[in-house]
């Protein structure tokens, strides 16, 4: 609470949409103070959408030089879009929270809004300490990069609000589609037309334009400049975070999917048996989703879908209620693949399903270039992509999935030996 208390008024302590106290923004965000008319800058209006040089005295922009004025574009651009934003964030836990709150179990509300109180303190202590400089600066800022660089580690509190994006957008639709109190709620709750669903995209999309933001800032800062250096590693950490945060992202979208498909797959003729694919595999630890795609067998034109992980190969065929049977398997004794995790209650073995990539082998069709070939403990099995193109594009992803997966097995199996 000592940082927000230097914020100048700002905050004040509130409920959180989790029920917890939490300092928020108590109203909207307040102009930049006048400075004197003797002075060559002006007043700067929070969110008028006006550029930096419309604040300024026109007699002195037109002194300077044409890559200074765009560098006080670009730091005034990265502050006027902040106000704007912590506005939007306002917005969701004071306007929509309240709206909702009387429609939405607890879990529903912490599924929807998630963090989102902590991306608001954390904005409203960046935000303020942005326009403390602009106003000391009288709007021409010198020096912008050391309060960048001090608040943009901190944006790794957007990670758990960018991994649940997608659940929350799909709990609210779902909720909003049943509940005709909540649908009411939220049409009555629109601002200039936009609903809770937009607003809720705002951090994700705040995320994404930060690198950009500070990136042009430091495309118009000199050399030798001593804001350069704090810019640029800024820049640097934000990217690092951005791609940390898609990763996550992409993880756990992986991680869903795989967890979709596990539940979708069946065994024809086999009760009981299944594929856990959201099991970690033996040696590269989680398991990614690297391709999928509708495929067909070369000679018969049986439809399948292909899916290629880093350790497995599976194809299935679609059946009738959103399943998707596994291709192929025969009944017979358990030959148990060391790389499933297959729970096999009614000792079903599978000939092609799953394929573990270090057991197999693929190599493009001779006579046909949207076609490859699977070899699998002596068995081939060869399908058609939708063109030469994604034939080929199989190929490669296959085997570089390979050998990736080869070289972890082998890596694991130097250190179980060192160990030894």
């Amino acid at each position: 609470m000592s940082r927000m208390k230097a914020s100048a008024g700002r905050a004040s302590v509130g409920a959180g949409t989790d029920g917890k106290a939490r300092p928020v923004v108590s109203g909207p965000i307040a102009a930049v103070a006048a400075v004197p008319e003797a002075s060559a800058v002006g007043a700067a209006k929070a969110g008028d959408g006006a550029g930096w040089a419309s604040q300024i005295d026109a007699d002195a922009v037109a002194n300077l030089p044409d890559r200074e004025r765009k560098r006080q574009e670009a730091i005034f651009e990265l502050i006027r879009t902040e106000q704007s934003y912590v506005q939007a964030l306002q917005q969701v836990t004071e306007v929509f929270f309240q709206a909702v709150r009387p429609a939405l179990t607890a879990r529903a509300a912490q599924i929807i809004f998630a963090n989102v109180d902590d991306i608001l303190l954390f904005n409203t202590i960046f935000l303020s300490e942005l326009e403390d400089r602009q106003r000391r600066s009288q709007l021409y800022v010198d020096q912008i990069g050391d309060v960048v660089k001090t608040h943009v580690k901190g944006l790794d509190v957007y990670r758990p609000y960018c991994v649940n994006q997608t659940n929350a957008a799909n709990t609210l639709a779902s909720l909003r589609a049943e509940d005709p109190k909540l649908r009411a709620a939220l049409d009555k709750a629109r601002i200039n037309g936009l609903d809770l669903a937009h607003f809720l995209l705002e951090p994700m999309q705040r995320l994404t334009r930060y690198p950009l933001l500070i990136g042009n800032i430091l495309k118009y800062t000199d050399p030798d400049h001593n804001d350069r250096p704090a810019l640029a590693r800024a820049l640097e950490v934000a990217e690092q975070i951005l791609g940390g945060v898609n990763e996550s992202v992409r993880s756990h979208q992986d991680l869903e999917k795989l967890l979709k498909l596990s539940d979708a797959l069946v065994f024809p003729g086999v009760k009981g048996a299944r594929l856990d694919l959201a099991a970690p595999t033996r040696s590269q630890g989680p398991r990614k989703i690297l391709k999928e795609g509708k495929l067909a067998k070369a000679k018969s034109g049986r439809k399948l879908t292909g899916y290629l992980f880093s350790d497995l190969l599976l194809f299935t065929e679609e059946k009738p209620g959103g399943e998707e049977a596994v291709y192929k398997y025969v009944s017979g004794p358990p030959v148990p693949s060391r790389r499933s995790q297959m729970t096999d209650r009614s000792r079903v073995c599978l000939s092609w399903q799953p394929i573990p990539l270090e057991e197999c082998s693929v190599r493009e069709h001779a006579r046909d270039d949207s076609a490859f070939t699977v070899t699998h403990r002596g068995e081939a099995l060869t399908v058609r992509a939708a063109s030469a193109r994604q034939g080929l594009q199989w190929v490669r992803v296959i085997e570089q999935a390979r050998q990736a997966s080869l070289a972890a097995m082998a890596k694991t199996t130097a250190t179980g030996a060192r160990r030894a």
